[in-house]
C-alpha cells in the first residue's frame, strides 16, 4: 500500500463497488484516513465504522455510483466536507490509541472473567 498512497491522496475520490467485501474495508479506511472522499457498495460499507450519507457515500445500482461520483466531482466543496469528515471519523474511531483502549477492556473483561471463572471453581472443589 506505501507505493500506492500517493495516487490515493492526489485521487479526487476513491470508489469502492464490491458485491463481496473481504479485507477490502481497509482500503476504504485508509482512504478516509487519507482525506479522501468514498463511494462503495452497502456491502464494503458494513464493514466499515462509519454512517452512510455523513462520513461517505453508498451505492447500489450503476445509476446511483454515477449520481454520487458525479455530485462529488461537481461540488468541491461538498467533496471537501466528505474528505474532512471522513477524515475525523477515521481519526476518532480507528486511531491507535481509540484501538488500544478497547484492546485494554477487551482484555480486562477477559482477566476479570478467568479470575471470576477460577475463584468459583476453587470455592467448589
Amino acid at each position: 500500500m506505501l507505493s500506492s498512497m500517493p495516487f490515493v491522496r492526489s485521487a479526487a475520490l476513491t470508489v469502492a463497488p464490491l458485491a463481496i467485501a473481504r479485507g477490502t474495508q481497509n482500503k476504504i479506511l485508509e482512504a478516509m484516513a487519507m482525506g479522501v472522499a468514498v463511494v462503495c457498495s452497502h456491502a464494503a460499507a458494513g464493514g466499515v465504522d462509519a454512517v452512510a450519507g455523513e462520513h461517505l457515500l453508498v451505492a447500489r445500482t450503476a445509476q446511483e455510483y454515477a449520481e454520487a461520483i458525479e455530485s462529488l466531482l461537481a461540488d468541491p466543496a461538498r467533496r471537501a466536507l466528505f474528505s474532512r469528515v471522513g477524515r475525523a471519523r477515521m481519526l476518532s474511531h480507528h486511531s491507535w490509541s481509540q484501538s488500544m483502549q478497547r484492546l485494554d477492556a477487551i482484555i480486562a473483561r477477559c482477566v476479570e472473567s478467568f479470575g471470576t471463572h477460577h475463584s468459583t471453581q476453587a470455592a467448589i472443589s
